[in-house]
Parts: C-alpha cells; sequence; structure tokens
C-alpha cells in the first residue's frame, strides 16, 4: 500500500510543509493563501486555500499551488472539494496539472483536466467533490499536483480536504429486486470483498438521479429493504460503496422495478370502506399472479383450480354485527371468490 496525500489546511503554515506557490502571468498582486471566513471554508469550519482575483492591465494571472512530490496508490484517486463565490461566469480557468520530474516548472505538467466557472460546480457558492481518476498514472508513480487558475478580474477559487487515495471498489451485479409490496422492495447486489457499507439512490423511473443518497445503509446486508414507497410506481435505483477510509466508489447501476398495487397481494390489499354497499368493476388482468396454490377441496368440491391466473385482495373490517353478502358477477369461466378471516 502507498502513501496517500491528504491536506485539510488546518496547519500552522501556508502553503503546508513542501507546498510551493509561484505564478506564471502578468498579475503579482493576488496569491494563493488561507482563509478562514465561515462563508468561505468548507463546510463553515477551519481553513481553506483560497486564490483571489486579480484585475490585470495586460495579459492574464497566473496562480500556482503544488503539492510536494506524492506516491501514487494502487488505483489512485484525486479528491477534493471546491467552489467559486460570484455567480456568472467572469472568465476564470482552474486546472489541475501533475509533473513527474518538477515541482516549480511549468513546462513539466501535464494538464489533467480543467474547468470554466460554469462547469466547475453545479451551483455557485456552493462546495462540492471533484474526483479525478489518475489511471495515466501507475502505482509508485512519483508526481507533484497542481492547482492553476488563470484569470482577469475573474472569481476566486476555494479548496479544501485534498486526498490522494485507492479507489474504492464499486458493487458488482447483478442488481436483483424481489418482493415489491406498495411500499417496499427488497433490493440486492454484488459486493467486492472488504466492503460492508453502501450507499442507494431510489428514484421514479423517469427522474434524473441527483448522486445523493435517499436510503442510508447502516447495516452489513445487501440484501435491503426500500420503504417509503408509492404504490403502483415505477422505480430505479444505483447503489455504491462505502469503504473503509470513509471515501464513496462510483455509482453503479441502474435496474428498475415496480412497487405493487392496493389488492396485488394479501399484505396489500385494497381496502373496503365500513360503509357499504360498496361496488366496484375491474379486471383480474390489471392486477399481478401471486397466489397460483389451488384452494382446498372442501372450498369448491371439484379439482379446477380457481387460484390459477391473476388475483386481486380484497379487505373489509366491519363495524356492525350481522350477515354481509358477497356477489360476483364474472364475464370469464373459472372465476371465483375466496372468504377467510384473517
Amino acid at each position: 500500500v502507498f502513501g496517500q496525500l491528504t491536506e485539510n489546511f488546518e496547519g500552522a503554515t501556508f502553503p503546508p510543509t513542501g507546498w510551493t506557490t509561484f505564478e506564471t502571468g502578468t498579475g503579482t498582486a493576488q496569491s494563493w493563501g488561507e482563509t478562514n471566513l465561515t462563508a468561505f471554508t468548507y463546510q463553515g469550519v477551519g481553513k481553506s486555500a483560497l486564490i483571489n482575483r486579480e484585475n490585470v492591465a495586460t495579459g492574464l494571472a497566473i496562480d500556482w499551488l503544488v503539492t510536494s512530490q506524492v506516491t501514487v496508490p494502487a488505483n489512485g484517486q484525486l479528491r477534493f472539494f471546491t467552489k467559486t463565490v460570484q455567480t456568472g461566469n467572469q472568465g476564470s480557468l482552474f486546472d489541475v496539472k501533475i509533473s513527474t520530474t518538477s515541482q516549480t516548472n511549468p513546462a513539466t505538467f501535464t494538464n489533467l483536466i480543467s474547468w470554466d466557472e460554469s462547469s466547475l460546480t453545479s451551483v455557485a457558492n456552493v462546495y462540492e467533490e471533484k474526483v479525478i481518476d489518475l489511471t495515466a498514472y501507475p502505482a509508485g508513480s512519483q508526481i507533484y499536483i497542481a492547482f492553476v487558475m488563470t484569470n482577469d478580474n475573474g472569481d476566486r477559487w476555494l479548496i479544501d480536504n485534498i486526498n490522494l487515495v485507492q479507489k474504492c471498489d464499486a458493487p458488482i451485479g447483478p442488481l436483483t429486486t424481489a418482493n415489491e409490496s406498495t411500499s417496499t422492495a427488497q433490493l440486492s447486489w454484488g459486493s467486492p470483498a472488504g466492503i460492508t457499507q453502501w450507499e442507494v439512490e431510489i428514484v421514479p423511473f423517469a427522474d434524473a438521479f441527483n448522486n445523493v443518497p435517499t436510503q442510508p445503509i447502516a447495516n452489513t446486508n445487501v440484501n435491503f429493504l426500500a420503504t417509503g414507497l408509492a404504490p403502483n410506481t415505477l422505480y430505479k435505483f444505483q447503489v455504491r460503496s462505502i469503504c473503509p477510509n470513509g471515501f464513496t466508489s462510483d455509482w453503479f447501476g441502474p435496474r428498475s422495478f415496480q412497487t405493487a398495487s392496493f389488492g396485488d397481494t394479501c399484505a396489500g390489499p385494497i381496502v373496503i370502506p365500513p360503509t357499504l354497499p360498496y361496488i366496484t368493476s375491474d379486471n383480474t388482468s390489471n392486477y399481478l399472479d401471486t397466489n397460483d396454490i389451488a384452494q382446498p377441496l372442501i372450498c369448491s368440491s371439484q379439482a379446477t383450480n380457481y387460484m390459477a391466473g391473476n388475483d386481486v385482495f380484497y379487505t373489509f373490517t366491519p363495524t356492525f354485527t350481522g350477515n354481509i353478502a358477497i356477489t360476483l358477477s364474472p364475464t370469464n369461466a373459472s372465476s371465483s371468490i375466496h372468504v377467510y378471516n384473517a
């Protein structure tokens, strides 16, 4: 296991020990520094790295914040939280660059990824985690990572909680669903070795995923019971691993499923109101085939299985004492009603 980079800028000095800052543009009035302003720091606490905008007479202000030399772990991944401050696009550019040979020679750096103010985060002035795979750099590679802002009276760039870690393994297939009721469904997936926690996001099928967990999992059970669902609704879900170091994997999925309608199962019947009479016109083809076990012979006096085919379940709780008449007017043969005391 190779060493990791972890930096949250809470140390006594800036830049952190072994790091450096420098400039290559025409502006020299602003340089990378730190801030403890609540409005600027990640989660409103501690300190974050900050480069302020600069209005230059000609050219561009180009400011570099470069890590010490770090070792790329197996299946390496760079993660950090970042945001700008202003709404709109003031023209700033944000680059993450890597050099394998020098900390201070810009010519040795290769651009890993670039953003402008509209693409850095989805919401202005709100921290967002950026996750960058380092697949081009084998385990054991020695690298320097640079955070570079280019601007002319652009925006501020804030960075915090930088981590270079081994990528967390995502769940594996197959994704499966079972036991769908009117409000719950059993969700299952495969998991790589060493993973004991996951997060699930469930949304209506027509909606886009927000990549925000909606069903927390506080145990080690990959057979997860999703709750609070609406009946007769098509959903989809995705799942991701939580590794022992607290970092999450990529999302895996999606898989769709549909909750049961009221009447599909004995556990989720159609409720007949206490005031009678109750009349309904429906077709069993609108419901699931959940009970094909033949009724006892004493119920029908013949071997015909009246439970074959689709079923619809009703429940009625009387508020009076007396007789109740139930009439079925079927349009197909082998239709039946079975009444029992629950």
